[in-house]
């Protein structure tokens, strides 16, 4: 630029004026809303996982509905993972919250939502009841296995590079 007949002073104000943009361009106000929606998005996902589930709590064994809901918690948590981490979110204490908030919410609607299920099978007479604590556990962690095993294998390449030097 100096070479095309720009002062320094000149020089100064255009590179002042791409720092003000680059900072304005990161939007961190439109990023936190989409990654609060996501989270919100989430939450409604397990609601709605919940209530889908009730037919299936009815006609299943606690063995096969566990092993029905660590499919869908690990499938949903792995969703999960890549939303937040394809939002960039790098802010290590606002993930552990979702990742703590998400699970915890799931069990306790899971919970309920088998409560639920055993009430209605009383009602109609099944003989199927499935002990809640089980089946919001088994979803809940499986909700979070996609996030561990995440930070594992970083872990294990951040040990792989130290060794590499």
């Amino acid at each position: 630029m100096y070479k095309k007949g720009w002062t320094p002073k000149e020089v100064e104000e255009l590179e002042s004026s791409f720092k003000r943009y680059s900072e304005q361009s990161q939007q961190p106000l439109i990023q936190k809303i989409i990654y609060w929606a996501a989270i919100i998005l989430a939450i409604i996902g397990n609601l709605v996982t919940g209530v889908v589930f009730i037919p299936f709590l009815l006609v299943m064994k606690t063995w096969q509905a566990s092993g029905f809901l660590l499919l869908i918690g690990i499938s949903f948590g792995y969703l999960y993972l890549k939303i937040l981490s394809g939002l960039g979110k790098e802010e290590e204490k606002e993930n552990v919250i979702a990742w703590i908030f998400l699970p915890v919410l799931a069990l306790i609607t899971v919970y309920v939502i088998t409560t639920l299920t055993n009430k209605l099978a009383e009602i109609l007479q099944l003989q199927v009841t499935h002990s809640p604590i089980i089946i919001g556990t088994v979803y809940s962690l499986a909700l979070t296995l996609p996030y561990v095993i995440d930070k594992i294998v970083i872990r294990i390449k951040e040990q792989e590079k130290v060794f590499d030097k």
